[in-house]
């Protein structure tokens, strides 16, 4: 069994949401994230909050055994 990570991003206008986004960290040891990926946040939507969740198919008895961090950088917003 391939062992993957996935960071899921869900967007909100105020307390509706708008829309998610899902990437890939890992997915089997041959397709591992490892250099600066772009991740286009821009399917959902206009948004005033954006949450990040990292889940995994890994488990070793105490929990998710996986990194479940991740960087992010040159994000570009737009005001209306």
């Amino acid at each position: 069994m391939s062992t993957t990570t996935a960071m899921r991003s869900t967007g909100y206008n105020g307390d509706e949401k708008t829309g998610e986004a899902k990437i890939y960290l890992c997915n089997g040891p041959e397709n591992i994230v490892t250099d600066w990926t772009k991740f286009d946040l821009s399917g959902l939507g206009k948004v005033t909050k954006v949450t990040f969740n990292v889940t995994g198919s890994s488990d070793n008895g105490y929990g998710f055994s996986q990194p479940a961090y991740f960087a992010y950088d040159d994000v570009a917003v737009r005001f209306d």
